[in-house]
C-alpha cells in the first residue's frame, strides 16, 4: 500500500489543477484578511470591538467546497483513465486501493486547510487580540483539521463509487450542498430563542406594550439533543459552528469527526468491495 500512497502523492504534487486550487485558497484567504481588517477599523471607529477569532475562522464553510473540487477531480481520473483497473490487474487489493486513496486525500485536505490557516495569520498584526485562551484557539485549529479529514473520507467514498469523472464532480458537490443546507437548517432551529419578546408600537414609534410568549419553533428535550449531535457530527455543521466561534468543546468536536470518518470509511469500503469495476 505504501507504493500506492507514494504514487498518489506524486500525482498530487505534479497536478497543475491541485496547485490552482491551492492558489485560489490563498488568494481568497488574503482577500478575507484585508476585508476583515477593514471591517475591524470601521467597527472600532464606531466603538464596537471585534476579536481575532471572530475573523480568523469565518471562511471555514468554504473549505468543504474546495476539498470537493480538489478530491473529485483527483479521484475522477481513477476510472476515466483506467488507473483503478490497472492497480487491480497488478495485484493490489480493493481495500488497499480504497485506503490509500483516503490517506492521500486526507493528507491533501490537511495541507489545504493548513494553507488557509497560515494565510490567515496576517490577521495577528491587523486585528485585536484573542478573547479566548490560546489552548482553546489551538483546539479550534485541530477541529478544522478534523472536519477536513471527515470531508476527505466522504469525498473518497463518492469518488470510489462513481465510474464517471463528470458525475463524480456533480455527486460530490451535490452532497456538499445538501449537507451544507442541512447544517444551516439545524443551526437556524437551534438558534431559535425559547421565549419571543412581542412589542407593540404606537404611531410615533414608541413601545406601548411588551409581552413574552413561548416560541413554537424552539426545540427542547430529546429533539434538541439529537439536532445538536447531528449538527456537530456533520463536517459542514462543524465548519459552520467554527465560523461563528460556537464550538463549545473542541475535544468533543474532534471525537465527532473521528466517528464520522470511521463510519463513513467502513460503509464506503464495504460498498467499494462490491462495486463492479470494468
Amino acid at each position: 500500500m505504501r507504493k500506492l500512497i507514494t504514487a498518489n502523492f506524486h500525482r498530487f504534487s505534479k497536478d497543475r489543477f491541485s496547485w490552482c486550487v491551492v492558489g485560489i485558497v490563498v488568494i481568497l484567504s488574503l482577500a478575507s484578511v484585508f476585508n476583515s481588517a477593514g471591517s475591524f477599523e470601521a467597527m472600532a471607529a464606531r466603538g464596537y470591538a471585534m476579536s481575532l477569532e471572530d475573523c480568523y475562522f469565518n471562511q471555514a464553510p468554504l473549505i468543504g467546497a474546495f476539498l470537493a473540487l480538489l478530491i473529485s477531480m483527483f479521484l475522477g481520473t481513477e476510472f476515466s483513465e483506467g488507473t483503478i483497473r490497472n492497480k487491480l490487474c497488478i495485484g493490489h487489493k480493493r481495500n488497499e486501493i480504497f485506503l490509500s486513496n483516503f490517506i492521500s486525500c486526507a493528507f491533501a485536505s490537511i495541507v489545504l486547510t493548513a494553507v488557509w490557516l497560515l494565510s490567515c495569520t496576517l490577521l495577528f498584526g491587523l486585528i485585536g487580540p484573542l478573547e479566548v485562551e490560546v489552548s482553546e484557539f489551538v483546539g479550534y485549529i485541530f477541529v478544522a483539521m478534523g472536519f477536513a479529514v471527515s470531508f476527505a473520507a466522504l469525498y473518497t467514498v463518492i469518488g470510489s463509487l462513481s465510474s464517471n469523472k463528470a458525475m463524480t464532480i456533480i455527486y460530490t458537490f451535490a452532497v456538499f450542498i445538501i449537507l451544507a443546507m442541512a447544517a444551516s437548517a439545524l443551526d437556524d432551529r437551534l438558534c431559535e430563542p425559547e421565549i419571543n419578546e412581542i412589542m407593540t408600537y404606537n404611531n410615533y414609534g414608541a413601545v406601548v406594550m411588551q409581552e413574552s410568549a413561548p416560541n413554537p419553533l424552539y426545540l427542547s428535550g430529546m429533539i434538541r439533543t439529537v439536532c445538536e449531535v447531528a449538527l456537530e457530527l456533520l463536517p459542514n455543521g462543524q465548519a459552520l459552528l467554527l465560523s461563528n466561534v460556537a464550538i463549545e468543546c473542541p475535544v468533543r468536536a474532534i471525537a465527532m469527526s473521528a466517528v464520522f470518518t470511521i463510519v463513513t470509511l467502513l460503509v464506503g469500503s464495504m460498498l467499494f468491495r462490491r462495486k463492479d469495476i470494468k
